[in-house]
């Protein structure tokens, strides 16, 4: 999370892309970055994931969304997922297989780019 929030002057000027609209109660990529960063402000037009099974690369504002209990995004190119979001759920009784940001558990399938900063797969 350092590592975006000093970034934040290539990540606040934004992309000639618009992110995707969710379901008001659905939570995205970038709300969860946006809750542990201090300076900066992104979209999910500003990050950025190779699928690794079509090897396409993507903006996570052109996957396709299913939302509910997850939001889980789907490779716009294979329909592959790409990433989960979960309530993070009590770690003394079940072990989590991702990371942790805002509450909620975060599983990847690849690196996510932030214009630079990348955030590890889980």
């Amino acid at each position: 999370m350092r590592l975006l929030d000093t970034a934040s002057e290539r990540l606040s000027g934004g992309g000639p892309y618009e992110p995707h609209r969710l379901a008001q109660s659905a939570i995205s990529m970038s709300d969860l970055l946006n809750t542990d960063l201090r300076f900066a402000r992104i979209s999910d037009a500003d990050l950025t994931m190779q699928c690794p099974h079509c090897t396409k690369e993507s903006r996570l504002s052109a996957c396709r969304i299913a939302t509910g209990r997850k939001t889980t995004y789907f490779c716009s190119q294979c329909a592959g997922v790409l990433v989960v979001l979960a309530p993070a759920v009590e770690r003394l009784s079940v072990r989590t297989t991702g990371y942790c940001i805002g509450g909620f558990e975060v599983q990847t399938e690849a690196d996510i780019n932030c214009r630079g900063a990348i955030l590890p797969k889980s």
